[in-house]
């Protein structure tokens, strides 16, 4: 009797035992279960936010040059089901020939942790899509090579920035003929202003000429007011002899370095009252 009695009390212990355990797990069940639950709400609730943006996240297998991920706006961009970007090789056969090279060091360079870049990628219509890739680089433990990144289309833009480009083309086209023609005006005044300058002077030295010869030879012969004639025409000539000189100088000065120098413009207009009274 007292063997069972001791039997029972034990069997009586470890029940209370079981019972105590069985609540703690039973704790420790929900507990894990609200963990699990906020995970998925948390999981849930990024995977909307980052599958709801124009940025597409991205993850890839280098080794067979396929994605391993592609956010749903892919389908959009291009037009093709997700399907096709988990392809292998979807980059060799999407990717513009020309861009290609870019995809190509990016999937083979080991050593560069982050790279980002611009390509084109070929759509079913034969458009071409502007893409900005941006990828980063992780090596696991066992020396797995990982790709992850987003992509985001830039088409607009690079269209826009092309038109800026002809555009700014354009106007250096523009430009450089608009110089031609003001470089070939400006040849052309040079060369009229020279000659006309020149010819000018034969004449003026004819009038100046006989002017002298008038007062030396006839001075008598001639009054004062005669005489006073021929002075301010030989003045006017020599007036109009500076003044070709400083036609000849003016057409000189764009084959001639610039000097500068203090001019005193009140004595200038003095100079020119002067001969205007």
């Amino acid at each position: 009797g007292q063997n069972l009695e001791a039997a029972r009390e034990a069997l009586r212990e470890q029940v209370n035992s079981l019972a105590q355990k069985n609540l703690k797990l039973e704790t420790e069940l929900i507990s894990r279960k609200q963990i699990e639950s906020a995970l998925v709400a948390n999981q849930n609730r990024y995977r909307h936010l980052v599958e709801n943006t124009t940025v597409i996240p991205w993850d890839a297998n280098p080794t067979e040059w396929r994605f391993t991920y592609i956010g749903p706006q892919a389908e959009k961009l291009l037009g093709y089901p997700t399907s096709v970007w988990y392809s292998e090789g979807f980059l060799t056969s999407y990717l513009h020939p020309d861009d290609r090279h870019l995809a190509y060091r990016l999937f083979t360079d080991f050593q560069q942790e982050n790279n980002e870049f611009e390509c084109r990628l070929l759509a079913p219509d034969g458009r071409e899509v502007w893409v900005l890739l941006a990828a980063m680089s992780h090596v696991s433990d066992n020396g797995r090579r990982r790709l992850y990144g987003f992509l985001k289309e830039i088409t607009e833009r690079k269209h826009a920035e092309q038109e800026q480009e002809k555009y700014c083309n354009h106007l250096e086209e523009q430009l450089e003929a608009r110089t031609r023609s003001l470089a070939a005006t400006s040849h052309e005044l040079e060369a009229f202003s020279y000659s006309v300058s020149h010819d000018l002077r034969t004449p003026l030295r004819t009038i100046d000429g006989f002017s002298q010869v008038l007062l030396e030879d006839y001075s008598d012969a001639l009054d004062t007011n005669a005489r006073h004639y021929l002075l301010r025409i030989h003045s006017a000539a020599a007036g109009m002899t500076n003044l070709i000189e400083d036609l000849i100088n003016l057409s000189r000065l764009s084959r001639t370095e610039l000097r500068r120098q203090p001019v005193n413009l009140s004595a200038l207009a003095g100079e020119i009252a002067e001969e205007l009274n």
